[in-house]
């Protein structure tokens, strides 16, 4: 793949193509060595060894104990070392690591020389260490290697700049740690390691491989991305691929794979998830804590989801020019914040470009809470560009959210900007908070989205609101003219369990310490919108079906009441 470079088996055809003379036989080392060149027999490491220069295990083993100390320092000029084991096509080096969360194994780049990075190619048939898995279909087991209680410091050469998102890798860059995983039954577990001041985590998947990255510290990312987990070149979908329960300063990216992105804490100014890769197994993305730190509007954002059919739930997605970029066609039980005022590049204080900034047609979006002042909150279409991809050409469905403006939010579903591909979109069941245009229509005039809109409240009453107009391409309902719309001079009329925020909330530090879970946030954020038994919003929303249009029907919002 490109941008990995496979040392171990370069190294061995270079041995082979020199004779036997040319292989640098390193004996087991002592407390503080000093290594460099190829390492073609068994050994233990222990104590403290330094890597001076390329160092390559070839058709060995080396056993590292615990509380070893494993040093990169290289002063000399060029790219800095590189410890590599493993090859994919045949028999090679291998490194087994006895670490403990006692006496962790150490990795790090001595302070004044070029920061070192490891390179390994795991196969079945080098796997150390088995561990208990469900069998599969056939009886088979899962052969695994295992990483844990490891540290790495100071690793990796940061990429060139990326832009505003992490979407594109440039051809060659220097991941601290790069895995590459291969065949049938083959999987990787790494947990409970720490990285600091590092560049990339990068694992490569190929065809059956599995892999679980779960429970890991990344802090003061060097990179835009801190975990990368990207299908090999031409790989079929892999067994399983869990990325869960990492705390990290950086971006998460997944690359064509079908993922379980789940219980992840990412706070920092590169904060983000993004799936990429077009259509492909279904992922998820759940219980996620994103909170983008970025004081500029610079392009950034929480999530960038390429992957129409992903579910996107139960995440506290906060901050970014967009926070959510690019949604999938399912969302639901999201807390999808503003930033704080944005600083632009002229200098100029502006408010969050959107809250959501597209959405794939044929989406439901359900009993999302969209909190924070945003030139708009939601555009419920596919940009032009992504239109092909996600076209299905039934409705997108915009229903039981609560869109809170705080007094500033210019549109709340604004449909038909500029770059926009024609989407029927029906919403009902919303209310819309300190909103000045609920429902905005940037082409009024005619033409764009088809829309449905009724069943929805408004509180305090629209600045502007949009009369209900039936024609040939669209049906616009808010402001009370629709007739099942509730609209209230004040929000107190709602009878809401508690008045909405004044300000943004703030529980960063308490989710990275662990305080304050992620569903506890994102729990006492809907808390404040849950209306009262006497509100009128309660049984005030649109029936699901015909056959419930005369029973008792679901609230507008995102809950029923609150108990008494």
């Amino acid at each position: 793949m490109a941008g990995i470079v496979c040392l171990a088996c370069a190294a061995l055809a270079k041995a082979q193509d020199q004779g036997e003379a040319a292989r640098a036989v390193v004996p087991s080392p002592n407390p503080s060595a000093r290594l460099r060149g190829i390492i073609d027999h068994n050994q233990t490491w222990s104590g403290r060894v330094m890597v001076t220069g390329d160092l390559t295990i070839l058709d060995a083993e080396v056993s590292i104990e615990p509380g070893t100390v494993i040093e990169f320092a290289d002063a000399s000029p060029g790219p800095g070392p590189v410890l590599a084991f493993g090859a994919p096509d045949r028999p090679c080096g291998r490194l087994s690591l006895l670490s403990s969360a006692e006496s962790p194994i150490i990795f790090r780049t001595k302070p004044g020389t070029k920061p070192g990075r490891i390179e390994a190619h795991l196969t079945r048939r080098d796997v150390r260490r088995w561990v208990g898995s469900t069998p599969k279909a056939d009886g088979a087991k899962t052969e695994e290697f295992v990483w844990q209680h490891l540290r790495f410091e100071d690793l990796g050469v940061p990429s060139e700049p990326l832009g505003p998102a992490p979407r594109s890798r440039r051809a060659v860059d220097g991941p601290a740690v790069a895995l590459h995983v291969y065949g049938q039954k083959t999987g990787l577990i790494l947990t409970e390691c720490e990285f600091e001041r590092s560049g990339e985590l990068r694992v490569v998947c190929e065809t059956g491989s599995s892999v679980r990255v779960t429970n890991n510290l990344l802090a003061d990312s060097r990179d835009r991305v801190a975990i990368a987990i990207l299908q090999g070149d031409g790989a079929q979908p892999t067994e399983s691929v869990l990325v869960e329960g990492n705390r990290s300063s950086s971006a998460i990216l997944v690359r064509g794979l079908s993922t379980q992105v789940g219980g992840n804490v990412l706070i920092g100014p590169d904060a983000a998830i993004v799936l990429q890769g077009g259509p492909m197994p279904r992922s998820e993305v759940t219980g996620n804590f994103v909170w983008n730190t970025s004081d500029r509007d610079d392009g950034r954002y929480c999530l960038d989801c390429r992957n129409p059919e992903a579910v996107i739930r139960d995440n506290v997605l906060r901050g970014g020019a967009s926070c959510v970029f690019t949604g999938a066609r399912t969302m639901r039980g999201n807390a999808i914040i503003a930033a704080t005022r944005l600083t632009g590049p002229d200098g100029a204080s502006r408010l969050t470009r959107e809250l959501v900034r597209a959405l794939p047609t044929s989406s439901l979006f359900e009993r999302n809470l969209l909190i924070g002042p945003a030139y708009s909150m939601i555009v419920p279409q596919p940009t032009v560009a992504d239109a092909e991809e996600s076209r299905r050409g039934d409705w997108t469905i915009v229903r039981h959210n609560v869109l809170d403006g705080m007094g500033e939010s210019v549109r709340g579903i604004h449909l038909n900007p500029p770059g926009r591909a024609d989407a029927s979109v029906e919403a009902h069941s919303n209310l819309f908070l300190r909103t000045s245009h609920p429902i905005y229509d940037n082409r009024a005039g005619g033409g764009g989205a088809h829309l449905k809109a009724d069943y929805n409240a408004a509180a305090p009453s629209p600045g502007r609101p949009l009369d209900r107009t039936i024609g040939a391409a669209r049906e616009l309902a808010i402001g009370g003219t629709a007739s099942h719309d509730i609209v209230k001079s004040d929000i107190a009329g709602l009878f809401l369990a508690s008045l909405p925020p004044v300000r943004l909330p703030e529980f960063k530090e308490a989710v990275w310490s662990g305080r304050l879970s992620v569903d506890q946030c994102r729990s006492a954020l809907f808390e404040a919108y849950r209306p009262r038994p006497t509100s009128p919003l309660v049984q005030a929303g649109k029936a699901l079906s015909s056959a419930d249009a005369g029973s008792s029907r679901p609230s507008i919002g995102w809950a029923e009441p609150a108990p008494e």
